[in-house]
């Protein structure tokens, strides 16, 4: 939003990413959200295609971001793994997300100190989604708050929401945080676990 120009305060109760942004693994993919609602499921989609496009404008090792893409498995002895190992391949062949299947020795050049224990009579399948990501949280962060400063953002640490006006139309048209009010048209509330409080 600062980018384009329009006039952005972010103010935070702490520090930047001391809430749940800090102290996660920050996976990013739509591998994991097959089973979810579709809308849910190319939201996601659509969050590691743009992960992509700022590694391109801004260079991966400047945001924490990292390929490497997210490697299932399952072995043929266990059918319910192997059942669910499947219809997630078909499930994002259906949603046009980019994967592969791959055998065992394929899996092994892909990850070379993973090694499988199995039976003589054991086959082991493998799905590979090359598009996935992990992210270092706070590298990113740190980039994100220093670029949105660069683009006129007012960024507050230590600032705690204290109240919301309400205009007659039932919007939110100012913010009151540590002491200091923002008149605004648009609240973006992303207090993650703190939402409801």
């Amino acid at each position: 939003l600062a980018v384009r120009s329009l006039r952005v305060a972010l103010v935070e109760a702490y520090a930047l990413g001391s809430g749940t942004t800090g102290s996660g693994f920050a996976w990013i993919n739509a591998t994991s959200k097959t089973n979810d609602n579709e809308d849910y499921f190319q939201l996601n989609a659509a969050a590691v295609a743009y992960y992509e496009k700022l590694t391109l404008e801004h260079r991966a090792e400047n945001l924490g971001v990292h390929s490497g893409g997210t490697l299932y498995w399952a072995r043929s002895s266990d059918t319910t793994q192997l059942t669910a190992l499947r219809g997630r391949a078909e499930r994002l062949q259906y949603l046009n997300y980019p994967y592969a299947t791959l055998s065992l020795g394929e899996m092994e050049v892909l990850e070379p100190s993973l090694r499988f224990r199995r039976l003589p009579t054991e086959d082991i399948e493998g799905l590979y989604a090359p598009a996935d990501k992990w992210v270092e949280p706070m590298r990113l962060l740190r980039f994100l708050a220093g670029h949105a400063r660069n683009h006129n953002a007012i960024l507050r640490e230590y600032c705690p929401v204290e109240s919301f006006y309400v205009d007659t139309l039932g919007s939110v048209s100012m913010v009151r945080a540590g002491g200091a009010e923002y008149a605004t048209r648009n609240v973006i509330l992303a207090g993650g676990a703190q939402t409801p409080s």
